[in-house]
């Protein structure tokens, strides 16, 4: 630990300043991509019934349940209208359905229209999901700085496979489970979407959600262009000045050229004072990602990074706060409390990430000085 301490009675300061900017509201995020909270996976497998629906042939534009696949439907009538498109397809396939669920709440909820390769998917996710223990609450891989948490082995072996179905919402399905699993979980996936496709993901609105773990399978990819391809589309987002999913691009390039993009991504955003706080907190978070998740020599020099950036920009030093939290280096304690007492960084979502930062540097330094089976002085005020 640093020999870094708050003054005698400092310490419960410290923690009603945490306590009071908690309270505050959160800042928002202007550089995430959001993702659903809940997944169609999550859905189906928390439902109460599980159903397929097509329209009412004797009352038009309305749902009738076609087939239970879990569970019984109940008396409940669909409160869910056919609209016109969805209207047009049912005619036209006979076999198609729309998935229909009653929640735990008891409300019928519409998620996916299902045709033949839907449907396929779908069965095996009834038959085999049960198995696999309830996930963690979902956390997409953002330009913020959250690389997910553990998904049970078998469900992303389910839903990775199945990163370049030719039926767009079982994609979907798919995307957006590996959209929340763990870096280190998408660096084991044989990525078989190449460049052409990929590119055509990122040019397509309807996509656009997904674009950051379409470009982090770039990074994994078996296509021999990959590497060529996201080079060049991370520099010309540094030429360009532009953050949009910088995050991913910087965490790919990382993937394939190793320590050099470490050293790239510092020279170009940790060390440069002309670059804007959206680029460099999407930099730092890339080496965030690397350094958890990355291989072993990368997670030294992305961390390494990490730290040296709380010298190279001390006013956006809070953004370096949270990974450095994460990481458990403590190492710039001093140097963080001088910045936030020197008062150079004004943001205060910023400051509220260094006084975490040095709160939990305390924390950490009483309980390594403590005795064996003795808390920490003062632990019992503290949250």
């Amino acid at each position: 630990m640093p020999g870094f301490a708050w003054p005698p009675g400092r310490r419960l300061a410290l923690a009603a300043v945490v306590l009071m900017l908690a309270a505050g509201p959160a800042p928002a995020c202007t550089v995430c991509i959001s993702l659903p909270q809940h997944t169609v996976a999550d859905r189906v497998l928390e439902a109460v019934t599980v159903a397929l629906a097509r329209e009412d042939p004797e009352k038009p534009f309305t749902f009738r349940v076609t087939e239970v696949l879990v569970g019984e439907p109940g008396a409940r009538p669909i409160p869910f209208l056919v609209d016109s498109v969805t209207r047009r397809r049912l005619s036209a396939a006979p076999g198609d359905g729309v998935l229909l669920v009653v929640d735990r709440a008891g409300e019928w909820q519409r998620l996916a229209y299902v045709d033949a390769g839907f449907r396929a998917v779908l069965d095996r996710l009834i038959s085999e999901g049960p198995a696999w223990s309830a996930p963690p609450a979902p956390v997409a891989f953002t330009q913020r700085g959250t690389t997910g948490r553990a998904l049970p082995a078998e469900r992303l072996a389910f839903f990775g496979a199945l990163h370049d179905h030719p039926t767009a919402s079982v994609r979907e399905l798919a995307m957006a489970e590996l959209a929340r699993a763990p870096y280190a979980a998408i660096r084991q996936i044989r990525a078989r979407l190449g460049v052409r496709e990929i590119a055509g993901v990122l040019d397509d609105p309807k996509w656009i959600e997904w674009a950051p773990v379409h470009i982090l399978l770039l990074g994994v990819s078996e296509d021999p262009g990959a590497a060529a391809y996201v080079r060049r589309r991370f520099e010309d987002s540094a030429a360009r000045g532009a953050d949009t999913f910088l995050a991913a691009w910087a965490t790919a390039l990382i993937e394939i050229d190793g320590l050099s993009a470490v050293e790239r991504i510092e020279a170009l955003y940790l060390r440069d004072p002309a670059r804007g706080p959206g680029e460099v907190r999407a930099a730092m978070t890339a080496l965030e990602v690397q350094a958890l998740d990355g291989a072993p020599d990368v997670k030294t020099a992305a961390a390494a990074a990490l730290a040296r950036a709380v010298g190279h920009r001390p006013d956006l030093a809070g953004f370096a706060a949270v990974p450095l939290g994460r990481l458990g280096d403590w190492s710039k304690a001093e140097a963080l409390a001088e910045i936030l007492e020197s008062g150079r960084v004004a943001d205060p979502e910023q400051r509220f990430a260094i006084v975490s930062y040095l709160y939990d540097a305390e924390r950490g330094r009483a309980a390594t000085a403590a005795p064996a089976g003795v808390p920490p002085d003062g632990a019992a005020s503290l949250p």
